[in-house]
């Protein structure tokens, strides 16, 4: 079904509360040295290599069911990390005059 495949990313939005937890994974961020702020309010481990900042170790930046913060959401957005998904979930169809449940559209591929 093209509605089950079709889910898009999105970032996370301030106050939001985490559906599931983000990890962000260590490496070369892209970011310029002067993106430090951002991973040291966050007690983020980094070093300069290279002209970019880059992310010693593996943090995880927001658990399961906490709310996500100003600058959580932010370096999530410079890092480019959308966590969060969704997608239309199809529980009932009408057409003409006919109604039909969810459990009556499932396909088998």
């Amino acid at each position: 079904m093209v509605l089950a495949y079709n889910m898009t990313l999105c970032y996370y939005q301030v106050g939001l509360v985490a559906p599931v937890a983000v990890v962000v994974p260590p490496g070369n961020t892209g970011l310029d040295p002067s993106q430090t702020s951002f991973f040291q309010v966050l007690n983020i481990p980094t070093k300069i290599n290279k002209g970019t900042v880059e992310i010693i170790t593996l943090v995880e930046l927001i658990k399961k069911g906490d709310k996500v913060g100003s600058s959580e959401a932010a370096l999530l957005a410079k890092l480019g990390i959308r966590p969060f998904s969704y997608s239309l979930v199809v529980l009932t169809v009408y057409d003409n005059g006919s109604v039909f449940y969810h459990y009556m559209l499932a396909l088998v591929d």
